[in-house]
């Protein structure tokens, strides 16, 4: 009987280990794929970021006049699913693939201002004919409205520009 419970207990500690080998085999290979996948998406990410940072750049395509939304939201998109993908690696790892994001990150902010400096200049040029109207028209109550509308939209864009070209590249 005693024999028969120590063949018995072998037998449930050697199907025990070989199913727990089988379960961190797999997990190993599943993790593997999730860390090749995510590696994929990072560079993916990151390869958009630098088709969006010569899409605002004078030495790529940018001309500032045309509002890159295309390679903006692309980057967004794939910057979103970086993370998403991520998400569930260690802490290590998560790291590593969020500081390879960083530059993609920052040109997606850039181009951000950059569309929206874009926005401005068209807006203040606006105001500058409506404002040369005004003058020509010799109305003074209509110039001093046109001249207070436009100064102010000039101090507001002044700072918002200068995240545009403030920051050293």
């Amino acid at each position: 009987m005693k024999n028969l419970n120590k063949k018995r207990a072998v037998k449930v500690a050697l199907s025990t280990a070989v199913a727990a080998s089988a379960f961190v085999a797999t997990s190993n290979v599943n993790e593997a794929e999730a860390s090749s996948n995510v590696n994929e998406l990072v560079e993916g990410a990151v390869s958009a970021g630098t088709v969006l940072k010569w899409a605002i750049s004078l030495e790529g395509s940018g001309d500032f006049k045309t509002r890159p939304y295309v390679e903006y939201n692309n980057a967004k998109k794939a910057i979103k699913l970086a993370e998403d993908a991520f998400s569930n690696l260690s802490y290590n790892k998560k790291l590593a693939s969020q500081v390879k994001l960083l530059d993609a990150k920052t040109q997606v902010q850039r181009a951000q201002a950059y569309i929206d400096a874009i926005t401005s200049s068209e807006k203040i040029k606006e105001l500058n004919d409506t404002l040369d109207k005004e003058i020509a028209s010799g109305d003074l109550a209509r110039i001093e409205k046109a001249y207070h509308s436009a100064s102010f939209e000039y101090k507001k864009q002044a700072k918002l520009l200068d995240r545009v070209y403030g920051q050293s590249t």
